[in-house]
């Protein structure tokens, strides 16, 4: 299968985050998925072991392709902005190279007793926050790591001692 040749974007402005903000300049790492990408592999995307399971487990056998542009250079520690429709796997086109970094890092401590937060999803509506949640749960199953959705509109304290 041949993969369609990709568009270059015009040159990118900063993203303007508000008054007395400061601007974020674009990475020259764009990615732009075309709709026709080679066939591939999660393995050959170098996810871990423990990921190529859970992914097995959940039916998955092949990368889409968001998850197939996007898990490579996120891996190497670039940031993204990654465009598709609903139901193409953006979210775990994000997750998966997130749940393996934090993994490789291990969980760090401030005092040897105290862990911090290492990730932030933010989301737009409280129901996709539950969604992202309960991806990263089954992604993550296994791996000790612990997350919380936190949104307005009901009691603070399960949320505080989550945190």
């Amino acid at each position: 299968m041949l993969a369609a040749p990709l568009k270059q974007p015009a040159a990118l402005a900063p993203i303007q985050l508000g008054p007395g903000l400061p601007s974020l300049a674009p990475r020259d790492a764009f990615v732009a998925v075309p709709e026709i990408v080679p066939l591939t592999t999660f393995a050959s995307l170098n996810l871990t072991d423990h990921l190529l399971k859970t992914l097995e487990t959940q039916g998955y056998e092949t990368p889409t392709p968001i998850q197939a542009k996007a898990i490579p250079p996120v891996l190497d520690g670039f940031d993204l902005l990654g465009c598709a429709q609903t139901g193409t796997g953006k979210t775990a086109a994000f997750s998966l190279p997130m749940i393996q970094r934090l993994m490789a890092a291990g969980r760090p401590s401030a005092n040897g007793k105290t862990r911090r937060a290492r990730a932030l999803v933010l989301a737009p509506t409280r129901e996709l926050a539950v969604q992202i949640d309960a991806s990263l749960r089954t992604y993550g199953r296994g791996s000790r790591m612990r997350g919380a959705v936190i949104y307005g509109g009901v009691k603070q304290g399960m949320q505080v001692r989550q945190l």
